[in-house]
């Protein structure tokens, strides 16, 4: 009867236990991905130690799905702060851009009323001679 019993509990205990591992091994990165972010990371380590590098490259497979996922959360940061700056840095060169744009007309209405005052001058001067 407890041998029935326990063959009854077994798939129930393997389907628990699936539900449960199955969203884990999910959020895992493939073994391809891992390779390639710990070789960026021995590659950046700077390094000329071949033994360094592998203890840097087996130290970062060890943990490779936190360091993955820390630096997916770190760069999502910096890619928010990124986008709220260049916004931010938008607005600003509008504003200079328009206010260059104001004072070059500005400068460009001036120097056509003096070259206005200039025509005028000359030609007061030379209405004399009419």
């Amino acid at each position: 009867m407890k041998i029935l019993h326990r063959i009854k509990i077994f798939p129930l205990a393997v389907y628990t236990a699936i539900t449960f591992l199955f969203p884990l091994l999910s959020i895992a990165a493939p073994w391809s991905e891992q390779d390639a972010f710990c070789l960026d990371r021995v590659i950046l380590s700077g390094s000329y130690s071949n033994y360094s590098n592998q203890k840097t490259y087996n130290n970062c497979m060890d943990n490779a799905d936190a360091l993955i996922a820390a630096h997916k959360k770190s760069s999502q940061k910096f890619m928010r702060e990124w986008e709220a700056g260049r916004i931010e840095q938008d607005r600003k060169w509008k504003e200079e851009n328009l206010a260059r744009k104001n004072s070059q007309l500005a400068e460009e209405r001036r120097e056509e009323r003096e070259n206005k005052r200039e025509i005028e001058k000359y030609d007061d001067l030379f209405s004399e001679f009419e």
